[in-house]
């Protein structure tokens, strides 16, 4: 297992709101140390978004999305 944290942006578009939500938590805790972000753009159906998942459950990830 991943002894750092990764984080998995989801997204059913490109994902970009969250990938710039991720990146201001970092400026604002500069002493974590987050080197690995897996972005997953256009998620399009229940079996894409479990295999993410069931990814994210095995490296103990931190799952953002945003809704609009």
């Amino acid at each position: 297992m991943n002894t750092n944290p990764v984080i998995y942006v989801l997204s059913d578009s490109i994902g970009e709101t969250a990938q710039k939500v991720v990146s201001a938590v970092l400026v604002q805790f500069p002493t974590l140390k987050i080197t690995d972000i897996r972005r997953h753009p256009f998620i399009e159906d229940k079996m894409m978004l479990n295999e993410i998942l069931n990814e994210a459950l095995k490296e103990n990830g931190v799952i953002v999305h945003t809704l609009v």
